[in-house]
């Protein structure tokens, strides 16, 4: 089973998007390790590790988790060019959209639904071209 830790910095909305592909309950102090390094908003990482630190990563294929404008995703299997893994992903990556829409201020609606589409989409070409070339974080 492969690791990846992917960050996505605010390039267009100031929001941090973190995500764990592989990583389980044992894999915890390397997801705070990460996270430690890239928020250095204490009261932010303290609330973000509290809410990983409540939520059993074995238990479900995936989930988002989000602070403010902090959002951080895991999935306790990504194995490449399996459509399972990358229904999951997608499934993970539309929460993380409706996340990012809510923090700056845009509701989920008819009007608003190609910022969804869109912004899912660029999370979902950030991560496999990432995945792709090679340039996932610790491993």
């Amino acid at each position: 089973m492969e690791k990846h830790f992917i960050y996505i910095p605010p390039e267009i909305y100031p929001v941090r998007n973190f995500m764990f592909l592989g990583y389980k309950n044992v894999d915890k102090e390397k997801i705070y390790n990460a996270l430690s390094k890239l928020i250095k908003t204490n009261t932010a990482l303290l609330e973000i590790i509290r809410k990983i630190d409540e939520v059993n990563l074995d238990a479900d294929q995936g989930q988002v988790m989000s602070i403010g404008s902090v959002n951080v995703l895991t999935m306790r299997e990504y194995i490449k060019d399996d459509i399972n893994s990358l229904c999951v992903l997608v499934h993970e990556l539309n929460h993380m959209s409706c996340n990012i829409g809510r923090y700056i201020g845009i509701n989920h609606s008819e009007d608003s639904e190609e910022f969804f589409t869109y912004m899912q989409d660029y999370l979902l070409g950030k991560v496999l071209k990432t995945i792709k070339d090679g340039k996932s974080n610790i491993k």
